[in-house]
């Protein structure tokens, strides 16, 4: 069993409609391409809006070095008012498989609507990236 782990608590933020990578990123190089890699990111997300449209921020677990999806989800709230805020603590969970060289795993997000202001680590909460290698 291999345990990486990383800690951030840097905010980073965007309006746009297209993933971003953040710094809440981990490699690891995999014993054999039998065992399974765990991904866990733990972290404090949230959208505003400036108006009265809906709100939302879309997040994905992604393996950078293989360019692939490892799990992805939306937080949103319909109808918000204006200068909306909604806040969640977010553990987003995956898991990948046949990996033999070193894997690059990375939280990517996106603002869920126009005019959505995304941010993860808010506040300079911290943000732990974690990625467990167990055989199966």
């Amino acid at each position: 069993m291999q345990i990486v782990t990383m800690n951030y608590s840097t905010e980073e933020s965007t309006t746009l409609l297209t993933m971003q990578d953040t710094s809440l990123t981990a490699a690891i190089t995999p014993a054999s391409s039998s065992n399974i890699i765990i991904v866990v990111c733990c972290t404090y997300m949230r959208v505003h809006e400036a108006s009265s449209n809906d709100v939302g921020i879309r997040y994905q677990l992604y393996n950078s070095t293989d360019s692939e999806l490892v799990i992805y989800n939306m937080e949103k709230h319909n109808g918000a008012s204006a200068n909306y805020d909604v806040g969640t603590g977010a553990t987003i969970i995956g898991y990948d498989t046949g990996r033999s060289v070193a894997t690059t795993y990375l939280l990517q997000f996106r603002a869920g609507y126009s005019g959505n202001t995304a941010y993860v680590c808010t506040n300079n909460d911290k943000g732990t990236f974690m990625l467990i290698e167990v055989e199966p």
